[in-house]
């Protein structure tokens, strides 16, 4: 299984970093891989449904968006 690793220094609280990857939407900004990203219901938080299309294989990749208003440790 091919795995890939990225850091960076993020100096930003970690709540908003935490709500700004967790928005499905973001993906296209920070992951190059990520082409484009479509909401495909109505729900909000726990049970939205997004499309993702993803360059290394041109093909859909259904994902449910994480709620932002999760608690982080």
């Amino acid at each position: 299984m091919l795995s890939i690793t990225n850091s960076i220094s993020i100096k930003k609280p970690l709540s908003e970093v935490f709500a700004f990857v967790s928005d499905q939407r973001n993906n296209p900004k920070w992951n190059y891989n990520i082409v484009n990203v479509k909401k495909t219901n109505e729900a909000e938080g726990v049970g939205a449904e997004y499309l993702q299309i993803r360059k290394s294989d041109k093909q859909p990749l259904a994902s449910v968006r994480v709620p932002t208003n999760r608690k982080i440790n």
